[in-house]
């Protein structure tokens, strides 16, 4: 409507905005569609096609309910709980993973190795202590707020089968892809 109402060029502006809007919806699905496409790819070696054909109707069928009446709150809910703890929990397991499985200094000496800025023992500590226990704190700073008040003052029951439903099934699908072993490349003939 805001459109609309501008003095001249209202239609022509009308355009260009919704043809900018589609430009940006599509960018952005392309880079969320091919990070995940092409770690399925390295890791199980499946094609191109079968890839981003089944990540695409999955996507298409998993939002068609955003598009109903109600896909603004269901945006909204999911969009709290998957970035807010969602993000959370993968950075606290991100830290745990470099600073203890893997350990933090064995990054920090290859990152020492190729950069000209050197890192002390102190982004160990980082990695290992200063920054879990921040984004613990945060964390559980949320959980206290959206436990003694309902995020957006929706009903508790449309908070638990959207919001948590949706975070764990992501952690679930997180869990069985990173589980399943990685594929070997079939060796191929230099002759075929």
């Amino acid at each position: 409507q805001a459109i609309s109402l501008l003095p001249s060029f209202a239609k022509l502006f009308g355009v260009l905005f919704f043809f900018a809007l589609i430009v940006a919806g599509m960018s952005s699905l392309m880079s969320i569609l091919e990070a995940f496409a092409s770690a399925v790819i390295d890791k199980f070696h499946y094609s191109r096609r079968t890839v981003v054909t089944v990540l695409s109707v999955a996507g298409f069928l998993g939002s068609v309910v955003f598009t109903t009446g109600g896909g603004l709150f269901w945006v909204d809910i999911a969009d709290h709980f998957l970035s807010g703890y969602g993000l959370f929990v993968a950075c606290i397991l991100q830290c745990v993973l470099v600073g203890w499985v893997w350990r933090a200094a064995k990054l920090r000496d290859y990152v020492n190795s190729v950069s000209s800025w050197q890192i002390g023992p102190w982004w160990d500590w980082c990695i290992r202590y200063f920054i879990p226990a921040v984004l613990i704190s945060l964390l559980l700073h949320r959980v206290v707020k959206d436990l003694s008040q309902p995020y957006g003052d929706y009903p508790w029951l449309a908070l638990l089968l959207i919001g948590w439903d949706w975070l764990f099934l992501t952690l679930l699908a997180a869990l069985v892809v990173a589980a399943r072993p990685w594929r070997t490349p079939i060796e191929r003939d230099p002759s075929d």
